[in-house]
Formats: C-alpha cells, structure tokens, sequence
C-alpha cells in the first residue's frame, strides 16, 4: 500500500509539475505575442506621426518596417489606416507601402495543400472537411462537405495538425491516397477505395493571400484617386493571376470579387455605370462592399444609380452614403514595377 501510495503522489506531482510547466511555456508565449504587438503599435504611431508632419520616406521606412515584422498586425492591415493617411500624405508614398505590403504578404513560405478547408478534429479521430474548393483537386476527386479524412497514403491523421504535417511537405503535383468516412443515409460508412488527390500550390498562412487581395484593391482604389485608371486595371489583373497561381488556396468565387470591384469603377468610368452594373450583375455581385461603402469617394461613378447600388451592397438606400463631390486632382503614384508614374503619363 505504501508503495502505491508513493506511486500516486509521484504521479499527481508529474501531472502538477506538466500543468505548471504547459501554463508557464503559454503564458511565455502570449507575453512574447504581446511585447511583438506592442512594439508595432510604437513603431506605426511613430510611422504615422512622420508621415503626418511631412518626413514622407522616413514615415514609409518606418512604416515598411511594420509590415516586415508582421503583416497581419492589427495595427497595420486595415483599408481606414491608408485611406486616413491619403488625406495628408501624398499618394506615391501610399501606393508605395500598399505595393509593399502585397509583396510582403507573398512571401509567405509555400506549400502542398488538397483544396479543402478544415473545420475540426472529429472526435473519434481524422478531420472534418468543412468546405471544398470549387474546381479543385479535392472536388475533383470527390471528396465532398462533412468527409472525415482518416489518413494520408497509409499515414493515419487523428487531427488538423497531423493532417497538415502530411500534406504540407509533399510535392506540388503529387498524387496522394486519402481513406475518408462519409455518412451514408445516416450512419459512418468507411469508404476506404483509393480517393487519389493531386496536392496543388498553396501558403502555409492562406489567410495572407486574402489580405494581398485587399491591398490590391487599396492600391487600385488610390490610383483611381490619384488619376492613373490604367494601374487600377493592373491591380484587377493581379487578382486574377493569383487565383491562376492559388486556385485552391482561398476561396476565389467570393474573394476574386474584389477584381469585379476594380473592373466595374472602371467599366463606370471609361464607358457607362449601367455597363457596370450589368456586369456586377452577370458576375453574380460583390464581395467586400464596405470599401464602396465605408469609402464613397473613391467610387463615385458607381453612386450613379443609387438604387442599383444599394442592390448589389445589399442596403436600402436610404442607408448608403453620399460622396462627398470632392474633386481630386492627378497625382504621381507608383506603378507595380515601383516606377513613379506622372499623372500626364496615365491613362484616365
């Protein structure tokens, strides 16, 4: 009895003892999160108050270097910064940090991906497929919304994490076996017939790519500000070669609306709104309205028709906005080379 007794308290004191030691390495790394957020908000209010005060490539430097450290900073990755920024900076400087940003996000180390989306660990072990890809490798193969993927050739996966351990370091282009469970008429059938999965190209944080997205569209919406239309087309370009680079990364048929944004403000302006409209409308709507919304003045030709507008930002229109009638004159910006073009060198 003494000798179980020694065995319990020794085992309750390894348990104690891994509890404590769990909290402290937690506890670390939640400190370090904060002391790195807190330096970045220093360094950004700094940034700002420079720029402010009119010491522009120093306020962008320090700024960038924001961005280097964490591009997904609170303190630097919304649209409002670089739209409250565009009222006392001039736009060159603030298409220069956005084109930064959108490479800095791109170099996110990469890697394998199936084209699924994970929701959670299932609990008698594998993972949940919460949504698949439309057109990617995993829709293709079959794989289908609630599958439990119990393991990778022959490898099981009991959670997200083994999962990815898999995945991640195989070869772009490399076909993989997948055993899944799928409910069938109620009950757990385990289909375990060779589901081959070709693995495509992808981020270790796909959640950049969205972000890279949204800097597209705040650089295209400044160059149309600052008169260069031809640089917004570019940026609407862009989207599309990186759904073209990662068609399994993210999903494009809500994301990849941002290009249809870009295109119809200049649809509205080159030829008509109502061609724009129409096209919004043949793309299936919009994604990311609160930029026309929370922004007015950078879109004004497609506050055209307001009813329509308020259709596709799903508002009445009595709740939309009023640009301002603002008149902004042409100004330098950079193009996506970080060639400073002259507003009589545009295309508008």
């Amino acid at each position: 009895m003494k000798l179980q007794k020694r065995i319990f308290v020794l085992t309750v004191a390894i348990f104690l003892f891994g509890m404590s030691f769990l909290v402290f390495m937690t506890t670390g790394v939640l400190a370090q999160e904060t002391v790195v957020e807190s330096e970045l908000e220093t360094i950004t209010k700094d940034a700002i108050k420079l720029l402010e005060i009119g010491f522009y490539e120093e306020g962008v430097s320090k700024l960038k270097e924001a961005i280097a450290k964490d591009p997904l900073s609170k303190h630097i990755r919304y649209t409002e910064i670089y739209v409250a920024l565009a009222t006392e900076v001039p736009l060159k400087y603030v298409g220069d940090i956005l084109l930064f940003y959108y490479q800095e996000l791109l170099k996110e180390k990469k890697c394998a991906i199936i084209g699924i989306f994970q929701s959670e660990d299932a609990e008698s072990g594998g993972v949940i497929v919460e949504s698949v890809i439309k057109g990617g490798s995993a829709d293709k193969s079959g794989i289908i919304k609630g599958d439990i993927i119990l393991a990778v050739n022959g490898q099981k996966v009991l959670n997200r994490v083994e999962l990815d351990a898999v995945i991640k370091p195989l070869p772009i282009g490399y076909t993989v076996q997948v055993i899944l469970s799928r409910e069938v008429e109620g009950q757990q059938l385990r289909i375990e017939k060779d589901v081959q999965v070709v693995t495509e190209l992808g981020l270790v944080n796909n959640s950049k790519l969205v972000w890279a997205v949204f800097r597209l569209v705040d650089y295209g919406m400044f160059a149309y500000r600052a008169g260069h239309i031809d640089l917004t087309k570019q940026a609407a370009e862009n989207i599309r070669n990186l759904e073209k680079s990662f068609p399994s990364a993210i999903l494009w048929e809500v994301v990849g609306k941002c290009a249809v944004l870009l295109d119809a403000l200049v649809m509205a302006d080159q030829e008509s709104p109502d061609k724009a409209y129409k096209y919004i409308l043949d793309n299936e709507g919009l994604f990311a309205e609160f930029y026309v919304t929370g922004h007015p003045d950078y879109w004004v030709p497609l506050y055209t028709d307001r009813s329509k507008l308020a259709y596709f930002v799903q508002k009445d229109v009595s709740e939309l906005p009023y640009p301002s009638g603002e008149k902004f004159e042409p100004q330098p910006y950079p193009d996506f080379n970080g060639n400073i073009i002259d507003p009589l060198e545009a295309t508008h």
